[in-house]
C-alpha cells in the first residue's frame, strides 16, 4: 500500500514540474504582450496629452527623477526578454523542436521592440537638441513615416516646444 502511495506522489510531483514549464512560457508571453501594450498606450497617451507645448523627452526622460518612464520600460523590457527566452529554453526540454518557432517569433518581436526603444531614444535626443535632424534620420533610417508623422516640424527643428522656453 505504501509503495503505490509513494508512486502516486512522485507522479503528481512530476506533472507539476511539467505543468510549471508550460505555464512559465504562457506567463512570459502574456506578461510580455501586456507590457508591450502598456508601453504603447502610455506613449500614445503622452503624445496626445499636450503635444504642442510639451516635449516627449520632458515627460519620458526627465533628469530630475532617478527612474524615468523610459528607463523603467526599458529595464522591464529587458527583464521580460530574459524571462521569455529562459522559459522557452526550459520548455524546449519538453516540447522539443517545436519551440524553435516560438523562439524565432520572440526574437523578431524583441528585435522590433528594442529597435523602437532606440528610435524613441534618438527622438528624445533630437528634442533635447543633442543631435541634428540629419543625425536623427541617419540613426533611425530616415523613413517617410517619420516625415508623415511630424511633417515640416522636423525640418525646422520645431518638433516640440519645451515648457521652459
Amino acid at each position: 500500500m505504501m509503495v503505490s502511495k509513494g508512486f502516486y506522489n512522485s507522479k503528481v510531483k512530476g506533472l507539476n514540474k511539467e505543468q510549471s514549464k508550460e505555464s512559465c512560457i504562457l506567463y512570459a508571453v502574456f506578461t510580455t504582450v501586456l507590457l508591450y501594450f502598456l508601453f504603447k498606450i502610455t506613449l500614445i497617451f503622452s503624445m496626445q496629452l499636450n503635444w504642442h507645448s510639451t516635449c516627449l523627452s520632458s515627460l519620458w526622460d526627465n533628469a530630475n527623477s532617478v527612474v524615468t518612464p523610459f528607463l523603467g520600460f526599458s529595464i522591464v523590457a529587458v527583464l521580460s526578454c530574459i524571462w521569455f527566452f529562459y522559459c522557452a529554453i526550459k520548455y524546449k526540454q519538453k516540447a522539443g523542436k517545436a519551440v524553435y518557432l516560438l523562439l524565432g517569433v520572440g526574437a523578431v518581436f524583441y528585435y522590433f521592440w528594442f529597435r523602437g526603444f532606440y528610435g524613441f531614444w534618438q527622438l528624445m535626443s533630437y528634442e533635447k537638441k543633442e543631435i541634428t535632424v540629419q543625425e536623427f534620420y541617419e540613426k533611425t533610417g530616415g523613413t517617410d513615416r517619420l516625415t508623415s508623422m511630424f511633417g515640416n516640424r522636423l525640418r525646422h527643428h520645431e518638433l516640440c516646444k519645451s515648457p521652459h522656453d
